[in-house]
C-alpha cells in the first residue's frame, strides 16, 4: 500500500474517532442500535442514544482496534465473493483473524464494560456504542474508494474499489500492516488496564495469552 493509502487509512479511522451523534444538548432517545454501518465517511450509522460525550468515554485504543479488526474482518467475509478461487483460503484467513484480533476484541469489549462501571453517568451508552461498532457493517468498497480517489481523475468504481480493497489480503506487508493497525492499540489497551485496573483484569485469566498472540502478529 502506497504512503498516501496509509494516510487515507489513518484518516478513516480518525474520521470515525472524531465523528459523533445528536448534537449536545438534544434530548437523547433510550441508547440502542439496529442494522450498525460503519460509513465510507467514518460515520456509524443505526446507532441512537450515544453522542460524543459517550464516546469520550471509551478508551480510544479500544475504539482504534474494534474499528480496524471490523475492517479486517469485513474483508475476509466479502471477499470471497470476489475470488471465489480462494474461497477456502480466505476461510482460513478468517479463522487466523478471529483467534488473532477477533478474540481481543471480545475479550477487551468485556474488560470494558466493567471499568465503565467505574465512570458513572453515560457508562451504559458509550457500552451499547461499542457493541453497535463491534457488530457493525463496513462500506468496504466506499471506504477503499475514498483511498483511490486521490490518485485517479474522478469518482472510483465501487466494484473496482471492492477488488482492490480484496488485493490487500494477498500483499504479505499489506496484510499485515491491516493486522497491526488493529493488534498495536488492543495491546496498548490490554498494556493499560493491567496497570490502572488490575482488579478487573484478573478476573479474566485468558489475557496473557491474547495478549501474546497480539505480539506475534
Amino acid at each position: 500500500m502506497s504512503g498516501a493509502g496509509r494516510a487515507a487509512l489513518a484518516a478513516a479511522a480518525m474520521a470515525w474517532l472524531a465523528a459523533c451523534g445528536p448534537m449536545l444538548g438534544e434530548p437523547l432517545p433510550p441508547a440502542g442500535y439496529d442494522q450498525p454501518r460503519l460509513e465510507a465517511s467514518g460515520a456509524l450509522t443505526g446507532v441512537t442514544g450515544v453522542d460524543s460525550r459517550h464516546w469520550a468515554l471509551l478508551d480510544e485504543d479500544l475504539r482504534r482496534g474494534v474499528y480496524w479488526h471490523s475492517f479486517l474482518q469485513d474483508l475476509v467475509t466479502k471477499c470471497p465473493a470476489v475470488y471465489p478461487e480462494h474461497e477456502a483460503w480466505m476461510g482460513e484467513l478468517g479463522l487466523l483473524v478471529r483467534r488473532g484480533t477477533g478474540m481481543a476484541v471480545d475479550r477487551a469489549v468485556a474488560v470494558e464494560a466493567l471499568r465503565l462501571r467505574t465512570v458513572g453517568e453515560g457508562a451504559d451508552r458509550a457500552a451499547v456504542g461499542l457493541e453497535a461498532l463491534g457488530k457493525a457493517d463496513v462500506d468496504v468498497p466506499g471506504i477503499m474508494a475514498r483511498w483511490l480517489q486521490p490518485a485517479v481523475a474522478g469518482d472510483v468504481d465501487p466494484d473496482r474499489a471492492m477488488v482492490a480493497a480484496c488485493n490487500l489480503l494477498f500483499e504479505r506487508d499489506d496484510l499485515r500492516g491491516l493486522m497491526r493497525k488493529a493488534a498495536d492499540p488492543l495491546g496498548r489497551y490490554f498494556a493499560r488496564m493491567a496497570e490502572e485496573h488490575p482488579a478487573i483484569l484478573a478476573d479474566f485469566h485468558d489475557v496473557e495469552a491474547i495478549t501474546r498472540r497480539l505480539d506475534k502478529i
